[in-house]
């Protein structure tokens, strides 16, 4: 006889923010690890997934929202049940908006990317993670970002194709995008001993690696500058 899992178990043991997360952060057509999972969730919301990311995934599973699948490399991993649509910015005023966590989790995959690299600064910072979530503070908790004037969003399709466990399936994947030129300004507080050095070259890599969504298909990546403030 086959022993079904404790719904009430996983309910308690997955945080609906961090079931919330993953969901959004899944595709119907590609299947994810659960380290690559817990990546996503860091980079594109700042997120950092509990310990034992399985009680979240397999409560998705329980919902019938998510199937496990295999991923590129043949692991075992997970995808969405059903197209997910259209992926947007959050709006106030009419005006999209991100907000403050989202520069955090920037700067955490920034600095785990650049630890790899030999006599970085980031190579020097021991924590990071901690150090970002408790010494570094976005201002404002909601961050405008203004287009060129007479621009509006755009939209970004694509066809997605993967064998998965019900056999093969064609999904198209949608999001909004801000056209060329888009810009936005925050204010970066820095408790402790956290260096302009360090700081400047996180965001150099993401003149590089990109900013939100997609970065893999050269989207996001952008330009910036930085002065001191009082």
């Amino acid at each position: 006889m086959t022993q079904k899992a404790d719904v009430h178990f996983l309910i308690d043991s997955a945080p609906p923010v961090e079931v919330e997360y993953i969901l959004a952060s899944l595709d119907p057509n590609t299947a994810y690890s659960t380290e690559e999972l817990r990546e996503r969730l860091l980079v594109d919301w700042g997120y950092s997934a509990q310990k034992d990311l399985t009680y979240s995934t397999r409560r998705l599973f329980d919902l019938g929202l998510a199937d496990k699948a295999r991923t590129a490399s043949s692991k075992p991993g997970v995808a969405e049940m059903e197209e997910k649509g259209w992926t947007g910015f959050h709006m106030v005023d009419d005006q999209p908006i991100l907000y403050d966590y989202v520069v955090k989790g920037f700067l955490k995959a920034a600095c785990g990317a650049m630890r790899r690299v030999r006599g970085s600064e980031s190579t020097g910072v021991r924590a990071y993670k901690k150090i970002i979530d408790g010494l570094l503070f976005v201002y404002p908790r909601t961050i405008p970002l203004v287009l060129p004037e007479d621009e509006a969003l755009g939209v970004l399709e694509r066809p997605l194709r993967a064998q998965m466990a019900q056999g093969p399936r064609v999904a198209l994947a949608r999001s909004d995008t801000c056209p060329v030129g888009t810009t936005m300004e925050f204010t970066l507080k820095v408790l402790g001993d956290a260096s302009k050095e360090w700081l400047t070259e996180l965001f150099d890599y993401g003149q590089l690696s990109g900013f939100g969504q997609w970065r893999s298909g050269g989207y996001g990546r952008f330009s910036y500058s930085m002065k001191k403030v009082d």
